[in-house]
């Protein structure tokens, strides 16, 4: 159930962001290139095998900008060739000398981040993202580790409901999950999943159910048969996550990582590396599992990734 950008996300998709690319190619047409000179850090272009990504980055220097609503998330226009961001809220602009300055520099590089990794998604390198293995396993212990508090489940539970987790997490990366990925799934879930016959017993009951997050939450029930989870569902799943991020539209970037892989993998960047985040749930759950530089190994593989793209 790969999503192509956050607009498709459960709790996105009936934005009209459409509008909002128009209003963006305006201001791409008149004022952005010269705007783009004078940036303090500049994104380089997202080039893939069949397609191209110029970044935008609105600072509220221009007139152009006033009728562009504010917007939270990576906004990409395939039809324009860009991948927009709002920055206006985390800068303060000087609209004579057409200069800023960063009111948020832990959000504002959160930002950029979550740029950088939206527009790498889109042209085709899921792959490489897949391969940074911390945030897979992060993912499986935020989730079971929030349901096991919530619902009070007992170890067995947890584990399973991880393993449900580690499932749903691969199938976010693909449209078509093969056995042949469920194959190399096992054999890095072997790192932290003993009895791997687990995962195949679960696997086998629940492997048609990672279509979408209510499949995902059928699945925990089914794969557990726990009647506390008898019922549980999305709303739910979002009540109990919403405030596990302290930020800048801190839920809405928690619930847009239950579907889209690259706003989760910009998180578990930011709890490894910018200090305003350290009190964070995430972030707690990130550091209890960052053991044998299992994070400083996924740092090391996340800035080869991405360092080409960010200038300073």
């Amino acid at each position: 159930m790969k999503l192509s950008s956050p607009y498709e996300s459960i709790y996105l998709k009936y934005q009209n962001h459409e509008n909002l690319a128009q209003e963006i190619q305006k201001y791409v047409l008149i004022d952005y290139e010269y705007i783009k000179d004078k940036e303090h850090k500049q994104i380089e272009s997202f080039v893939g095998e069949d397609n191209a990504l110029h970044p935008v980055i609105l600072y509220g220097l221009t007139s152009t900008e006033d009728t562009i609503a504010s917007f939270n998330h990576p906004i990409i226009s395939e039809k324009n060739n860009f991948i927009a961001i709002d920055a206006r809220v985390l800068v303060k602009p000087d609209t004579q000398t057409l200069s800023y300055e960063v009111r948020n520099d832990s959000e504002y590089n959160l930002l950029l981040q979550r740029l950088i990794l939206s527009g790498l998604w889109k042209i085709g390198k899921e792959s490489d993202m897949y391969a940074l293995k911390f945030a897979h396993f992060a993912f499986g212990s935020w989730i079971s580790e929030n349901l096991t508090k919530r619902f009070a489940l007992d170890l067995n539970d947890q584990i399973r409901v991880k393993i449900v987790a580690y499932l749903y997490y691969a199938h976010l990366f693909s449209n078509e999950f093969t056995e042949d990925d469920f194959s190399k799934l096992k054999i890095r879930l072997a790192e932290d999943i003993y009895a791997l016959n687990t995962v195949d017993e679960i696997y086998e009951d629940t492997k048609d159910m990672y279509t979408s997050i209510d499949g995902f939450c059928k699945a925990c029930y089914k794969a557990t048969n726990n009647s506390r989870l008898q019922g549980f569902g999305v709303d739910v799943l979002i009540n109990i996550i919403a405030n596990n991020w302290l930020s800048i539209n801190g839920k809405e970037l928690v619930i847009l990582s239950l579907e889209h892989p690259p706003t989760w993998i910009s998180i578990i960047y930011a709890s490894l590396t910018l200090k305003s985040f350290k009190r964070n749930y995430i972030t707690t759950i990130v550091e209890k599992i960052n053991k044998k530089d299992k994070g400083n190994d996924f740092l090391k593989s996340y800035v080869f990734l991405t360092k080409s793209y960010l200038k300073e």
